[in-house]
């Protein structure tokens, strides 16, 4: 868009609109790890409970980061 002279205001539009798809598409892996590994583990006896949440509590903090 900038190589076709586009205007600044269009530009900025799909930038946010990327940016809004690229957080959405974000949660879904959040949620997905929460389902599938983190409650996964729980399910599946995994002994070391506090390992798992340090490391959701990491992947929220990284992913909260991306979004601010």
């Amino acid at each position: 868009m900038v190589e076709e002279d586009q205007p600044c205001l269009d530009i900025l539009t799909q930038i946010s609109a990327i940016m809004a798809a690229a957080r959405a598409a974000g949660l879904l892996v959040l949620e997905e790890h929460i389902h599938g590994c983190v409650m996964g583990a729980c399910q599946h006896g995994h002994s070391d409970q506090e390992e798992v949440l340090t490391e959701l509590t990491a992947a929220i903090e990284r992913f909260s980061r991306s979004i601010a």
